[in-house]
C-alpha cells in the first residue's frame, strides 16, 4: 500500500496515468459518435430493405451497440466509484489520488520538486566528495608534516649524538693528554686514569689511578672548608687522609677497611711519598 501511495507522488507514474485517462476520454467521445453512425446505417439498411426480420435483427444489434457504448462511456465513472468505495472500506491504497494528481499542474510541480531534490542530492554528493578529498589532503599533509617532524627529530637526535660523541672524544683526548703529561709517581708508577668528580659531601676532587694495583689518590680543590688535600686508598680497603693546617703544617689520619680511625699524625712538615706531591710532578 505504501508503494502505491508513493507511486501517486511520482511524476513518471502520473504521466502514464494521465495518458491512460486521456485515451479513455477520447474513447468515450468517439465511441458514441461511431455508434450513432453505425446505428443510423443499420436502420437505413432496414428501411431500404423493407424486411421485418432484417429490421428486427438491426434493431437488436443497435441495442447491443448502445449498451456497449454506454458501458465504455461509464468506464471512468465506474473506476472512480469502485476505487472510492474500496478506499472507504480500507482494502486498498489511495488509487483515487493517482487519478486526481494526474494533471499538468500537479505533474509540473512534482517535476520541479524532484528536480530540486536531485540537485540537492547532487550538491550533497559533491559536498561529501569534496569533504572526503579535503580529508584525504589533510591526512596527506599531516602524514607529510609528521614525516618531516620525524626526520627533523631524527636529524637533531643524530646531530646531538654526533655532538656528544665529539664531546666524549674530546674529553677522552683531553684526559689522555693530562695523563701523558704526568711523570711517574715516586711510589705508585704511571698514572693510568684521571677522573674529575664531586663527592657526596659536595667537595670536588680529581681521582688519579696508578699502575700499582689498587692504589688511588684523590686530590681535592684548594680552599675547601674541610681543608682536605689528598686521600690515598690502598688495595686492602684502608686509606689515609692528608689535611693542610692554617699554619702550613699537615695532619695525616689513617683509617682501616671498616672506616675506623686508627692513627692521627699532627704537625707533619714533610709530606710522605705515598701522597701525591704536586711539586714533584
Amino acid at each position: 500500500m505504501i508503494f502505491l501511495f508513493d507511486a501517486c507522488e511520482n511524476s513518471g507514474v502520473l504521466e502514464i496515468v494521465q495518458v491512460i485517462m486521456r485515451v479513455i476520454r477520447i474513447i468515450t467521445i468517439i465511441a458514441p459518435i461511431i455508434l450513432i453512425i453505425m446505428v443510423t446505417l443499420d436502420f437505413a439498411k432496414s428501411v431500404i430493405a423493407s424486411k421485418e426480420d432484417e429490421m428486427q435483427k438491426n434493431f437488436s444489434t443497435a441495442i447491443k451497440r448502445i449498451i456497449v457504448c454506454v458501458a465504455i462511456f461509464l468506464i471512468p465513472t465506474i473506476v472512480e466509484f469502485t476505487t472510492g468505495l474500496l478506499d472507504n472500506v480500507g482494502t486498498v491504497g489511495d488509487y483515487t489520488k493517482c487519478i486526481t494528481n494526474a494533471n499538468d499542474g500537479y505533474i509540473s510541480s512534482l517535476k520541479a520538486k524532484e528536480k530540486a531534490e536531485l540537485e540537492a542530492e547532487k550538491r550533497q554528493a559533491e559536498k561529501e566528495a569534496k569533504e572526503k578529498e579535503e580529508a584525504a589532503e589533510k591526512e596527506k599533509a599531516d602524514t607529510k608534516a609528521a614525516q618531516e617532524a620525524s626526520d627533523s627529530k631524527n636529524a637533531a637526535h643524530l646531530k646531538q649524538e654526533e655532538k656528544e660523541a665529539e664531546k666524549e672524544e674530546n674529553a677522552t683526548k683531553e684526559k689522555q693528554e693530562r695523563i701523558d703529561k704526568k711523570d711517574p709517581h715516586l711510589d705508585y708508577g704511571y698514572v693510568t686514569d684521571i677522573e674529575d668528580k664531586k663527592g657526596n659531601d659536595g667537595i670536588t676532587y680529581t681521582k688519579y689511578t696508578f699502575t700499582q694495583k689498587g692504589v688511588t689518590i684523590n686530590v681535592f680543590e684548594e680552599g675547601n672548608t674541610k681543608n682536605k688535600v689528598q686521600t690515598v686508598h690502598k688495595s686492602d680497603g684502608s686509606y689515609k687522609i692528608l689535611y693542610k693546617n692554617n699554619d702550613g703544617s699537615y695532619t695525616i689520619k689513617s683509617y682501616n677497611s671498616s672506616k675506623k680511625l686508627v692513627a692521627t699524625e699532627d704537625n707533619v712538615s714533610n709530606i710522605p711519598n705515598e701522597f701525591y706531591i704536586q711539586e714533584l710532578w
